[in-house]
């Protein structure tokens, strides 16, 4: 485990040139807040979380999703964006057990 165990608490999908940026929030178990922005190279905000969070399971550092809240920038505004939630969600545990098993 690299410098964890954290929880996720936020991810942020925002347009960044032709692009998106995702800025993941994640805290310690004592409270420090850490954040770290992605780079996608199209504006495919499903792919976009999707590959975070494999990248996530891959540095092994979070162990909390409880939490967590997924937010899309879109026409200037964050909005709540629960399919995204849900994308990434799928996509981290898929790649969790992938992980486990080899």
């Amino acid at each position: 485990m690299i410098g964890g165990p954290y929880a996720l608490e936020q991810i942020f999908v925002r347009p960044s040139g032709p692009g998106l940026d995702v800025l993941i929030v994640k805290e310690s178990i004592a409270g420090a807040r850490f954040r770290e922005t992605f780079s996608h190279p199209d504006r495919d905000a499903t792919a976009a979380v999707r590959a975070v969070a494999r990248r996530l399971v891959f540095f092994d550092d979070i162990d909390d999703l409880a939490r967590l809240r997924v937010r899309e920038e879109r026409g200037g505004e964050l909005r709540d964006a629960p399919t995204l939630r849900t994308a990434f969600r799928a996509a981290f545990e898929a790649a969790r057990r992938e992980s486990d098993e080899g």
